[in-house]
Parts: structure tokens; sequence; C-alpha cells
């Protein structure tokens, strides 16, 4: 697949390289977080969680808090903590992502 046609397919991903003073290779960042756009997406599987054990712990802490309300009440609410849960949990990531990146480029 050529370039092209890979950001025609991953049109919400951002390539770019970090210059190195010292050297004559850069390295290239991949980020799959960028968008042009700011608007509310649907929450979806992000790939990311089989990275890390962290997200099924999440999940866990979640679905044991006791909630009032109907069963589907109790699903339902336990589904959006979960969803919220995970996000800052990703945001997290990406800002220590981040912070690392900018300290290997000042390296």
């Amino acid at each position: 697949m050529d370039s092209l046609n890979w950001f025609i397919e991953h049109d919400r991903v951002k390539v770019y390289h970090i210059k190195n003073e010292a050297s004559d290779h850069s390295m290239i960042v991949l980020d799959i977080l960028y968008s042009l756009e700011k608007k509310k997406r649907r929450f979806q599987f992000d790939r990311r969680w089989f990275m890390s054990k962290e997200p099924e712990k999440i999940i866990a802490d979640v679905w044991k808090q006791d909630q009032d309300g109907s069963k589907m009440y109790k699903v339902s609410s336990k589904i959006k903590k979960c969803r919220l849960a995970l996000l800052q949990w990703i945001r997290k990531l990406t800002r220590m992502l981040e912070k690392k990146s900018v300290r290997s480029k000042r390296n």
C-alpha cells in the first residue's frame, strides 16, 4: 500500500518527524488520536486496551460499584462509567507518551 492510499484509509492519523540535531535520522511519531475535526465521536473499542492489564482492572472496579435503580438503569449506568473511566485512562496514557516523546526530543 502506498503512502497516499494509507493516509486516505487512515484519515484521522497524523504522522510527523522529530528532528534530532545529533543524528541524520529522525524519529517518526504516529499520532492515532489526531483529528482535524473536534467533534464528539461515538465511543468504540480501542486496540491499545490490549497493551495493558489496566483497562480490565478499570472495568472490573467500575462493575463492582453499587448502583441504585432498575436492572437496566444499573447496567446502563455502569457502561457509561466504564466509558468515562476508559477515556480518562487513555487520555492519561496519551499525555504520558507525549511527555516521553518531548523528553526524547530534548536528548
